[in-house]
This record gives C-alpha cells, structure tokens and sequence, in this order.
C-alpha cells in the first residue's frame, strides 16, 4: 500500500489527538496533582526548609522508590522500540493506530507510576524526600518529551509499514 489515503489521514488525526489527551493527563496532568497532594499534606510549611533537608536514604520508603522508578523507567524505555517493531509488521491501519495507542499509553502508565512512587517516598519518609519526591515527579514531563513520538513520527511508521 502506497501512501495512506485522506480518510486514513483522518483516522490517524483522530487516533493520535486521543491519544495525546490520554498521553497529556497521565504525564501532566496526574504528577501535577500528586505534587499538590505532596505539598497540602506533607510540606506545609515553607518549601524551601524541606528542600534543604537531607533525603533519608535509608528510609525502606525511599530505597524502594528508586529502586521501583529505576526499573520502571528502564521498562517504559525499552517497550518503545518492542511497540514500533510490531508496529511496521502490521498490515491493517485500524490495528497499527491500536498498536500506536497501546505503545504510548503504556509508555505513559509506567512514566506517571514513577511520580506515584516519589508520592509514597514523600509521604511515608516524610519532608525530607522532598527533593526525591519532586524530582520523581519531573520524570513523566520530562519522559513524555523524550518517548513520545510526535504525529511525523507516528505517521512515518505507519506508512514505512504499509509500504512493506
């Protein structure tokens, strides 16, 4: 198949804006009430006392929020490229977009699950995990940015997929 046709252009359109809303709230939308959630509960005070507070390291709350973000993140990393290469083997464009669908949105599940841990390490350990607490809450904007591919992308592999 050749290039895609205006109404598989459309039907592109409409998969990818639904997709990105669902992309948008789970990496912005949901780390930026967990944050306020963070900030009403635990930080009632000043912020700037609490980001200067050592992180308890050895906390278990702390420990095994990294070391859950770690492998997580590792995990929404290296489903992009398992999504994409099933992705180019799809011959039906109503498939492809599901796949496309599937790929981001569980990008972006695992993405905000690392805000949802910097939220347990910040409310079991306390002011002091502040900073984790908010960098962890950084990681699905900043991860959005970096494996989300944008409509040229998603575009690209569909027709690379139906040329083959």
């Amino acid at each position: 198949m050749p290039a895609l046709s205006p109404d598989d252009r459309l039907q592109f359109q409409r998969a990818w804006l639904f997709t990105r809303l669902v992309a948008w709230a789970l990496c912005f939308g949901a780390p930026a009430v967990y944050a306020l959630v963070f900030a009403l509960t635990v930080l009632k005070g000043p912020w700037a006392v609490a980001l200067r507070l050592g992180i308890p390291w050895t906390h278990p709350a702390v420990l095994g929020s990294v070391f859950l973000s770690v492998g997580t993140l590792g995990a929404a990393f290296l489903l992009g490229p398992l999504f994409t290469n099933q992705l180019r083997r799809e011959p039906s464009l109503p498939r492809a977009l599901a796949v496309s669908r599937q790929a981001t949105v569980v990008s972006c599940a695992l993405l905000e699950s690392v805000a949802i841990f910097g939220l347990v390490a910040g409310v079991l350990a306390g002011p002091g995990a502040a900073p984790l607490a908010l960098l962890l809450f950084l990681v699905p904007p900043a991860g959005y940015l970096i494996l989300v591919p944008g409509p040229q992308a998603w575009l690209a592999v569909l027709e690379e997929g139906h040329r083959a």
